[in-house]
């Protein structure tokens, strides 16, 4: 990822029209959290730019990603891991 940024490659079973994704650090406390537009069921990619990174020590974060539509959302995925 470095601090270009990067991307989550992410599987949707239905349509959201927003993705919150959180990053916790390993201590499991939340250090950021970026809100992008959704899509339509299936794989997309969901870009996190350099502002996400900035004042983080590199290191291991974890991360969880909601989907909603309307009103309606998703539970959160379990977290996975991101090396920065």
């Amino acid at each position: 990822m470095g601090l270009r940024g990067g991307y989550l490659s992410v599987k949707l079973q239905g349509r959201a029209d927003r993705l919150s994704v959180c990053l916790y650090s390993v201590a499991m406390r939340r250090v950021a959290q970026v809100e992008a537009p959704g899509f339509g069921p299936g794989w997309g990619r969901l870009t996190l730019g350099p502002a996400l990174w900035q004042g983080l020590a590199p290191g291991l974060y974890f991360y969880t990603v909601e989907a909603s539509l309307g009103s309606v959302h998703s539970a959160p995925v379990s977290p996975g891991g991101i090396l920065f």
